[in-house]
């Protein structure tokens, strides 16, 4: 924890304050439900909701404490990449973009316009998260953050891409579409560190501002995605 500010410190555990209440609210009452006609399981803009705290309890292990008991472990493991610690507003800005920008205004803005496409965006973008875990877990072997990806955010993105997509649901297309946003986010992300990593070109504040512009960009894709499906029935 050594080098890192208090609020660095304390900000994961914060969001598992918030988790723990909107957790509270998806499994012990219906009023983060909408179309209570169908298990709450299969209902897109509470899968939202739920999209977002298994995001929280991620950020913990990547933060807050992993499973080898490290501290802030995923800044320590790009400080190793880079050859020296990154910013702290770096990861804030990432995590507050995605976290706790993105996924409550995809699930508040879905739920009042009943965009479904638009409600299940943060499990195509947690599937591209995903394939970064898993692959440097198979490289390198264990990284912050690799347990609750196969954990929850494996399992849960997955259920979500099925159970709303399809005969009875969106259209299949979308689903891909939707996914392939999550990365083109990603590959937005990579470029810029790599950038940054091996030609030194962008600067640290460069870089927050490009990712966090990155995470807008996401949200209106989903946005276009969604009115295209409503107007074309992709």
């Amino acid at each position: 924890m050594e080098g890192y500010s208090y609020f660095f410190n304390i900000w994961p555990w914060i969001g598992l304050g918030a988790s723990v209440v909107i957790s509270v609210l998806l499994f012990f009452t219906d009023f983060l439900r909408v179309e209570k006609n169908k298990c709450r399981w299969k209902d897109p803009y509470w899968l939202s909701w739920l999209l977002m705290v298994l995001y929280m309890f991620h950020n913990i292990e990547e933060y807050g404490i992993d499973l080898t008991g490290a501290h802030n472990g995923f800044p320590n493991a790009m400080a190793v990449i880079f050859g020296q610690p990154l910013a702290e507003y770096f990861f804030l800005t990432v995590n507050f973009s995605i976290v706790w920008g993105v996924a409550p205004l995809v699930a508040l803005i879905s739920r009042k316009k009943k965009f479904p496409i638009l409600a299940t965006g943060m499990a195509g973008f947690m599937i591209a998260n995903s394939l970064t875990h898993i692959v440097s877990g198979i490289v390198g072997g264990y990284n912050p953050g690799l347990a609750t990806t196969l954990c929850l955010f494996v399992p849960i993105a997955i259920w979500t891409l099925i159970v709303c997509y399809g005969k009875n649901g969106i259209k299949s297309s979308a689903r891909w579409w939707n996914l392939g946003i999550g990365i083109f986010y990603h590959i937005i992300m990579f470029s810029s560190i790599l950038t940054e990593k091996f030609t030194g070109t962008l600067s640290m504040p460069l870089l927050s501002v490009i990712l966090f512009f990155d995470a807008v960009l996401m949200l209106c894709l989903w946005i276009i995605l969604q009115k295209k499906y409503l107007k074309n029935k992709v």
